[in-house]
């Protein structure tokens, strides 16, 4: 009976540790996850997204902020229907945030690159079409919530580019990235 106990307690954990996995991730980038307009404006701005911290100076007083670097990046939780391109309320949420915050007037007129992205499962060539058709269901929406057209560019990444590459299946794998372009 103790071994049975101390089998389930050490399935239990693991269980566990792998759930908590994804979202500890996430939590160490401040410009992922469920994130308002207030916190996407200053990511895209500012060049804070992922990756892109470093080589960023501050201004000294009475000198204009340098311009937010090309590739100012947020992955958003952008959830969607179990193996479909359909948006959830969630997903829904996250887009209405991004959609205020690409019509403020410091990202009025940047280009952006919508990314669709998927976790591993699943075959390359049906993950890189799933991923394609999320995209554009993310960009048709903003686009539905007033963002112009021309300022933005829909594509699939299949799972060619892990969020968390330690757990492929993972659910923060399954996002959308917003890039700045300009």
């Amino acid at each position: 009976m103790l071994q049975f106990r101390s089998a389930f307690v050490t399935a239990a954990l693991a269980v566990m540790a792998l759930l908590a996995a994804p979202g500890a991730q996430a939590a160490s980038d401040p410009c992922a996850g469920g994130l308002g307009a207030a916190r996407i404006i200053d990511c895209l701005k500012a060049g804070q997204g992922t990756g892109l911290t470093r080589g960023i100076r501050t201004p000294q007083q009475g000198q204009a902020a340098p311009a937010a670097p090309q590739g100012a990046t947020v992955n958003l939780l952008v959830p969607f229907g179990y193996d479909s391109a359909d948006l959830t309320a969630q997903g829904m949420k996250a887009l209405d945030a991004l959609a205020t915050a690409l019509k403020d007037p410091a990202l009025a007129t940047a280009k952006f690159e919508i990314a669709g992205h998927t976790d591993a499962a699943g075959a390359d060539d049906y993950n890189m079409k799933l991923s394609q058709r999320r995209a554009e269901a993310a960009r048709a929406y903003l686009l539905a919530k007033g963002v112009d057209a021309a300022r933005l560019n829909a594509i699939g990444y299949g799972r060619s580019k892990l969020y968390d590459p330690a757990s492929p299946e993972a659910a923060v794998n399954r996002r959308v990235q917003i890039t700045r372009l300009d």
